[in-house]
C-alpha cells in the first residue's frame, strides 16, 4: 500500500511492472507440486462454499516438481486428477 499511489504508479505500465514483479516472487511456491495440489484443492473449496455452480479452472502447463526426488510433472491429470476425485466425493 502506498500513499499516493498516483505519484508511484503514474502509468498502467509501471504499476502492471510491479504486480509482475510480485507475482513472480510466488511463482517457484506454485511449482511445487504439493503446494500446487492445495492451492487448486483450496480454490474448489471455496468456489463450493460461495455456491458457485458453474467454473473453468485455467492454468498453464508450466513445469512442476514433484516431491519424489525432484522430478517435474507435465500431465495436468496428474496434478489435478486428485483433487478432482477428493473433491467430487463431497456430493
Amino acid at each position: 500500500m502506498v500513499d499516493e499511489p498516483e505519484k508511484t504508479y503514474p502509468t498502467a505500465s509501471v504499476m502492471w511492472k510491479r504486480f509482475v514483479s510480485i507475482c513472480g516472487s510466488t511463482l517457484s511456491l506454485l511449482q511445487y507440486a504439493p503446494l500446487y495440489r492445495a492451492y487448486i484443492y483450496q480454490a474448489l473449496q471455496q468456489l463450493y462454499d460461495d455456491a458457485v455452480q458453474y467454473t473453468e479452472m485455467r492454468t498453464h502447463l508450466q513445469p512442476v516438481c514433484s516431491a519424489l526426488y525432484g522430478l517435474f510433472l507435465l500431465a495436468v491429470w496428474g496434478l489435478h486428477g486428485p483433487n478432482l476425485r477428493a473433491f467430487v466425493k463431497l456430493f
